[in-house]
């Protein structure tokens, strides 16, 4: 007698994270062959991807806003040099 496994369909995606639009889903049940708990290697694995995924997005949009901050500080000093030569230059003038 053979048994035929069928795939388990698919995980619905789960929303992503706020303010991340990269979130991958990851699978929070066990696969079940004949009514037992069975995690495939390949499973693991995968969950474990996304779970690296996951933490390099985080990590990349960290530095992003730090990036921006950086980008905005820049203009206001740059802005604050501009302001202060047009001041001298009319003083001076």
């Amino acid at each position: 007698m053979s048994q035929q496994l069928q795939t388990p369909p698919q995980p619905p995606k789960t929303a992503p994270k706020p303010g991340s639009p990269y979130r991958l889903s990851q699978r929070k049940t066990p696969l079940s062959v004949n009514g037992k708990e069975h995690k495939d290697i390949s499973v693991l694995r995968a969950e474990r991807e996304v779970e690296i995924l996951n933490h390099s997005f985080d990590d990349i949009e960290s530095f992003l806003a730090k990036l921006q901050k950086s980008s905005e500080a820049f203009r206001v000093l740059d802005q604050r040099k501009k302001s202060k030569k047009t001041k001298k230059r009319e003083a001076g003038g």
